[in-house]
């Protein structure tokens, strides 16, 4: 095992906790409060058409 391995081990071990509370952070204050406006998504969009949402699928065939 390389010197450094322990130094190493402990850094990486850190940033995953820093990041893992970061996760937990930003749900608890953020994610579990947004919510679906519902009356929003019952009107049709300006300028929309059943086929609008699939224009571009199939993907047109790209040149070789």
């Amino acid at each position: 095992m390389i010197p450094e391995a322990p130094v190493i081990f402990h850094s990486l071990h850190k940033r995953a906790s820093h990041l893992e509370s970061a996760c937990r952070t930003l749900n608890a204050r953020c994610l579990q409060r947004i919510t679906a406006n519902t009356q929003l998504q019952e009107l049709p969009a300006p300028n929309a058409s059943p086929t609008s949402a699939s224009r571009l699928w199939p993907l047109p065939p790209m040149d070789p």
